[in-house]
């Protein structure tokens, strides 16, 4: 959170923002990975992979 007055509210939103992004993700991939557009492993672990790479960037760069 940051020290600004509405930092906290803001980053409460961002994290909601970013916990229904990931929710859409994983249905999206699950429906992919049970039709076989996409293989089933990378169905599985691509949505928390592609997060973990998000928010090590996101950390590393400070942007958020």
């Amino acid at each position: 959170s940051k020290n600004e007055r509405g930092g906290v509210i803001l980053s409460i939103i961002i994290a909601l923002v970013v916990v229904v992004i990931y929710q859409a993700m994983s249905m999206i991939c699950l429906i992919f990975g049970k039709q076989g557009i996409i293989n089933p492993i990378i169905a599985g672990t691509g949505p928390t992979i592609a997060f973990i790479f998000f928010s090590w960037y996101t950390v590393a760069k400070g942007k958020l």
